[in-house]
C-alpha cells in the first residue's frame, strides 16, 4: 500500500509499507506490527517558555531546566497531532492554561487551570484545529 505521511506541517513524504490497509469506508487505518515513535528532545529554559518550537514527533522529553520553569504553548500543531511531553528533569513543570503564547499554540488543561508536575510527571495533548489549542487528554504526575 502507498500512503502519503506528514513528515512536518508543510511536507509530505510518500510511504509504501507492507501490513497496511485502509478501510473501503470512511478513513479506517489499520495495520499489524508496531508503530515506533522514538523520544526527541524539547530543550526548555528555567522560568516562562513561550511557544516553544516542536520538532517532528509524538514524544518529547524536556531537557534544559535548572529550576521550575512553564511551558505556555508549543508551534507545530496540526489537527489530531497528539503529542506526549514527559518532565525528564529534576524541577517542577507548570503547564499554563489558556494563557501567554500565542493564542493558537495554547494549551487548555482538563482543570480549566494551571497544571504542575513535579520530576518525572507526562503529559498527553491532542491539538484540536477547532479550538486552536493543544487540549489535555492525559497525565501522569
Amino acid at each position: 500500500a502507498n500512503f502519503l505521511v506528514r513528515t512536518a506541517t508543510t511536507d509530505t513524504k510518500k510511504l509504501s509499507a507492507s501490513g497496511v490497509s485502509v478501510g473501503t469506508t470512511g478513513n479506517d487505518l489499520s495495520h499489524t506490527g508496531s508503530t515506533i515513535q522514538p523520544w526527541v528532545g524539547l530543550t526548555c529554559a528555567n522560568g516562562a517558555n513561550t511557544d516553544k518550537a516542536l520538532t517532528d514527533g509524538t514524544n518529547f522529553y524536556i531537557t534544559g531546566p535548572t529550576g521550575v520553569f512553564t511551558i505556555s504553548g508549543l508551534t507545530g500543531g496540526v489537527d489530531g497531532r497528539v503529542i506526549r511531553l514527559y518532565n525528564s528533569v529534576a524541577f517542577a513543570l507548570t503547564i499554563s492554561n489558556d494563557a501567554t503564547s500565542t493564542a493558537a499554540n495554547r494549551f487548555l488543561t482538563l482543570t480549566g487551570a494551571d497544571i504542575t508536575t513535579t520530576t518525572q510527571g507526562a503529559f498527553t495533548f491532542v491539538y484540536s484545529s477547532t479550538a486552536s489549542r493543544w487540549i489535555q487528554v492525559g497525565n501522569q504526575t
